[in-house]
């Protein structure tokens, strides 16, 4: 399954981190993929195959080699989530897609509190593997910006029949932010909230 085992040394299992040199230091981290998933700006959908095929992996790796409960472990199950759900019910409930939101400001604001030996972290699949992984949630967040882009304009022409539907402007907000029309999502946001959309009372809209 993997072709490269991080080093860990000790008893404690501890990973090396690569400020300290070492054969961590020439690995593919953590942080490595952090930032090439945030260039790729994924949808959910993309952001749930990561985690699938990336994530998950490193979840059995370290619970076999570091415990359940070591702190690598619970950040990897934490990050493994938010890309399968955590992402998708933040943005469906409004908590994203307002002001200067985008993906890659949602991811960094949920990792902020790690650790730093978290993204530290010399991941177990070689590079050959994630970047196969990666292409493909590439051409997946093309295919689904391309249905979203079709969504926008027959959302625009049902609410020019209902003005004042706010679930019609809700799902609006969703799929221009989806496709990086971040001032147009606010605006739509702000129309959806003004009309009485609420994330507790009012319909949310799958993904």
């Amino acid at each position: 399954m993997f072709d490269k085992l991080p080093k860990l040394p000790g008893k404690l299992g501890e990973i090396i981190p690569k400020s300290l040199g070492g054969d961590a230091a020439k690995c593919y981290t953590l942080a490595d993929l952090i930032e090439e998933i945030k260039e790729i700006e994924p949808t959910p959908r993309a952001l749930f195959t990561i985690g699938r095929e990336l994530i998950y992996h490193e979840i059995l790796f370290c619970k076999r080699n570091l415990g359940e409960e070591h702190e690598i472990t619970r950040n990897f199950t934490d990050l493994l989530e938010f890309m399968q759900s955590g992402y998708e019910q933040r943005l469906v409930r409004g908590e994203l897609g307002v002001g200067s939101n985008t993906p890659s400001s949602a991811i960094d604001h949920f990792l902020s509190d790690k650790p730093d030996v978290f993204f530290e972290y010399p991941l177990g699949r070689s590079k050959k593997q994630i970047q196969r992984v990666l292409e493909s949630a590439k051409k997946q967040t093309a295919k689904d910006n391309a249905e979203y882009e079709k969504m926008i304009a027959g959302i625009k022409k049902v609410i020019e029949e209902e003005p004042e539907n706010e679930d019609l402007w809700n799902q609006l907000r969703l799929v221009l932010w989806l496709t990086g029309c971040y001032e147009e999502a606010t605006g739509a946001f702000n129309k959806a909230k003004k009309l009485g959309w609420d994330p507790e009372t009012s319909k949310l809209v799958a993904i």
